[in-house]
């Protein structure tokens, strides 16, 4: 009679620990939970840039700028400043990918590396709206105000979860250290098209 064989499968070993974050040199975070192309799209809705688009006897709403700065700020579900987890996991991706950074790979990260959570509460310290100028989509091109909720001395706390039989945490805290610098979250991170210095960060050594 044949002996049966035993497969063994091993244990995956993925511990959570807890990474804390904060911003690198006074550098604000800029939030913009929507879209400029939604925002207008609103605003034409509800009368903020022209006649509104809704018939019959339903009364059109005007969009304050505390509407807007509301509409653009991100929450966790008991209604606290946040911020989504796959904004730092997206960071984490974008610089393993980088092919000047050795020893890490965005497979690797995406893989063995995960934020848990939705939307990350974030501490700070005061908020101000921010109110800049663009141009709006289309032919025309006409100028429009932009205006974002501005965080300052902010910082955070993630859990991660990771097989350390893949990545140490070591590369894991050096990553999130290059990531902060060189990606950043929010609008105007580095890691952009055309950005500039908000949203970076580094992990706190406790």
């Amino acid at each position: 009679m044949q002996k049966q064989k035993v497969i063994e499968i091993p244990r995956l070993n993925t511990p959570t620990v807890k990474v804390k974050l904060e911003c690198i040199h006074g550098s604000t975070l800029l939030m913009q939970k929507m879209s400029e192309d939604i925002k207008k799209e609103l605003d034409e809705k509800y009368g903020r840039t022209g006649k509104s688009k809704l018939k019959g006897r339903q009364e059109k709403k005007q969009l304050t700028d505390k509407d807007v700065v509301e509409g653009k700020t991100w929450k966790t579900s008991d209604g606290k400043i946040g911020f989504p987890a796959s904004g730092f996991q997206k960071a984490l991706l974008s610089m393993a990918k980088l092919k000047e950074l050795e020893g890490v790979s965005g497979k690797l990260i995406s893989g063995s590396v995960k934020i848990l959570g939705n939307i990350i509460p974030i501490k700070y310290k005061k908020t101000v709206v921010r109110e800049d100028w663009g141009k709006a989509s289309g032919m025309t091109g006409a100028p429009m105000k932009i205006l974002r909720p501005e965080f300052t001395d902010w910082s955070c706390e993630l859990q991660i979860m990771y097989d350390e039989s893949m990545i140490s945490l070591d590369q894991i805290i050096n990553l999130f250290n290059k990531a902060g610098f060189y990606m950043g979250i929010g609008s105007w991170r580095p890691g952009e098209s055309g950005g500039g210095n908000h949203g970076m960060f580094q992990v706190v050594v406790k």
